[in-house]
């Protein structure tokens, strides 16, 4: 096995506060929509925290895959079963270099990262968790973070504790400090960084306060693997979700990570072809990620995924200014939000990843980010499937504006222009 590399903890790293911005960033090339390259699909396009693009590289493997690589994995001996077999387990490699070089039988391929979430669910905490135990989940959560365990806690004995957040929106880590105290807890569910305001967690804390009272780690990374991949053995969670379709992969295709230990620990959850041999009349459970992935795979979305992967590594080598551009691109919406009376940030953290979300005053929220649609600008209104956080900020919902790889300059002047027409229209 390769030696691991060091934890990508610029995730939990500011980076710097400003950085290179360009007026035309080139990887937007990468979505053209027209034959000469003069338009892309990605103008305007500024709500990658619930779905990234496809790059069209990676829609013509997707489409490749479909057309010619149509074998079921794992399921006949002739070339095309074989061929898509290797494929799998191919991407299989491929997710465990993102995360370090981990072990790719502790990679579980799954729908999204809320399939994934609900798999630890089912296979671990229902399992492993009885009386007197407790799960922590946090106020930062997406909804996908919160039902599966509220749902635990509605249907047995053990306990659902949020921690919370401080003034800045950040996690309050002396209040998550005292559930852990209180003791029981077998479980932290938390996420790397908030799909509302994009705060970023401390998550080496985090880690740190869990194991000290003998919790597993749970870490929803969705909002994160596109700009900064977390290393989960490094860092020292137990358990990571992520989906493919906010990463520049398609829809259909997640990933589970979970280390060596917390996988055996695992039940069967969902079963069907693929998770078991029969021997004489009685099942026999396969071991590893099979277990857990029954029935026919996506192949094409977990091919697009591989892809994904790939082409995000070659992105980062051809732009190495990537990341601060992002960075810079974010900080420039938030001074737009800022300087405009009628709207307010919502939450200060001390880290923001990604993304940020602002209140819009007397305006709705629904109808000021219908009016940025009508003038090219595309972003999320509402609760943002996080309404614990939402209404902690505004009861109606927030207007969020999230970065990829792909915004420039250009997009925030027109982010810029939109708010301001809207402002003085709707307010």
């Amino acid at each position: 096995m390769d030696p691991e590399p060091n934890i990508l903890s610029s995730a939990l790293t500011p980076l710097p506060s400003s950085g290179p911005i360009v007026a035309t960033n080139p990887i937007k090339s990468e979505f053209a929509c027209s034959e000469d390259q003069t338009s892309s699909s990605v103008e305007g396009y500024l709500d990658s925290a619930a779905t990234t693009p496809v790059p069209n590289v990676i829609a013509d493997e997707v489409a490749r895959v479909l057309r010619e690589g149509f074998g079921n994995p794992g399921r006949g001996g002739h070339t095309r079963a074989i061929s898509a077999a290797a494929r799998i387990e191919e991407a299989r490699r491929a997710v465990a270099g993102l995360l370090g070089n981990v072990d790719f039988n502790e990679v579980v391929f799954t729908r999204n990262a809320t399939a994934g979430i609900d798999l630890v669910r089912r296979c671990w905490a229902e399992p492993m968790l009885g009386a007197g135990s407790a799960i922590v989940t946090t106020r930062l959560e997406h909804h996908s973070n919160i039902l599966p365990w509220m749902q635990i806690a509605e249907r047995s004995e053990v306990e659902l504790r949020i921690a919370g957040i401080d003034s800045r929106g950040d996690l309050d880590l002396d209040h998550l400090r005292k559930l852990l105290v209180e003791g029981g807890v077998g479980l932290v569910a938390v996420t790397a960084v908030s799909n509302v305001h994009g705060g970023t967690v401390d998550l080496e804390a985090v880690v740190s306060l869990a194991a000290e009272h003998g919790a597993r780690v749970l870490v929803d990374a969705s909002q994160c693997m596109a700009h900064r991949p977390l290393l989960p053995r490094k860092l020292g969670c137990d358990f990571l979700v992520f989906s493919g379709h906010k990463m520049y992969a398609p829809p259909g295709v997640g990933v589970l990570w979970a280390s060596s230990q917390a996988m055996q620990e695992m039940r069967s959850g969902p079963v069907g072809g693929g998770s078991v041999d029969w021997n004489d009349e009685e099942p026999s459970w396969r071991e590893g990620p099979e277990l857990f992935e029954p029935g026919t795979p996506s192949s094409d979305s977990i091919a697009g995924l591989a892809a994904a992967i790939e082409w995000r590594r070659r992105m980062s080598e051809v732009d190495p200014g990537l990341q601060d551009r992002e960075h810079s691109l974010l900080r420039r919406a938030e001074a737009i939000v800022e300087e405009t009376p009628e709207l307010s940030i919502a939450g200060t953290p001390s880290r923001r990843t990604g993304c940020l979300a602002f209140s819009t005053g007397t305006i709705d929220p629904n109808e000021f980010a219908a009016f940025l649609d009508a003038e090219g600008i595309m972003v999320r209104a509402g609760h943002l499937c996080a309404s614990p956080l939402v209404r902690t900020f505004d009861p109606r919902g927030l207007v969020r504006i999230s970065i990829g790889c792909f915004n420039d300059e250009k997009d925030l002047d027109r982010f810029e222009d939109a708010v301001q027409v809207a402002c003085s229209i709707l307010a």
